[in-house]
């Protein structure tokens, strides 16, 4: 892998963008072909692969999943509650001291710097995983369980990078 300093890198980047005449990626392979057309990626500056997976989870993880059994309320508050049920099940589960364990502290979380608490970081998935709902009673329902999902990835990411964020 050739190896040059960071601003000629950003640089060529920028430039490849720039030059692209592809029309906006609409899925994973136009992602793809995309992506591989950047002068960067094609002289080996970066590595493709390991970047290009590392996009296409993150695009993949966007948008979450209705799964067979998940937890779906219309309430707020009993949503919040079954979070921190699903947080506490995640916990116990966890040898004690271990990654798995320790991500869900939130130590890395940057909800204090804005004077909020875990509960308002936790309305805030609740929020992502809300559907409206036009037709029944409710005119809303949460999907828990699809909180809980998304909710996990950024623990991990946290405790993974946070010492790098803070």
């Amino acid at each position: 892998m050739n190896q040059c300093d960071e601003t000629n890198n950003d640089d060529d980047i920028n430039r490849s963008f720039n030059n692209l005449t592809m029309n906006e990626p609409k899925n994973a392979f136009e992602l793809h072909e995309a992506y591989t057309t950047i002068e960067p990626v094609k002289n080996g500056l970066v590595n493709k692969h390991d970047q290009f997976m590392q996009v296409l989870v993150s695009f993949r993880k966007l948008n979450g999943k209705v799964i067979s059994g998940d937890f779906i309320t219309e309430d707020r508050a009993i949503a919040l509650d079954h979070l921190y049920g699903f947080i506490q099940e995640a916990k116990s589960a966890a040898k004690p001291g271990s990654v798995k364990a320790t991500k869900w502290q939130f130590r890395y979380s940057i909800h204090r710097s804005y004077d909020r608490t875990l509960d308002d970081l936790f309305d805030a998935y609740l929020r992502w995983a809300t559907v409206p709902v036009e037709t029944g009673e409710y005119s809303q329902l949460i999907n828990v369980s699809m909180a809980f999902r998304r909710l996990e990835v950024y623990a991990g990411w946290l405790e993974d990078v946070g010492e790098v964020l803070v």
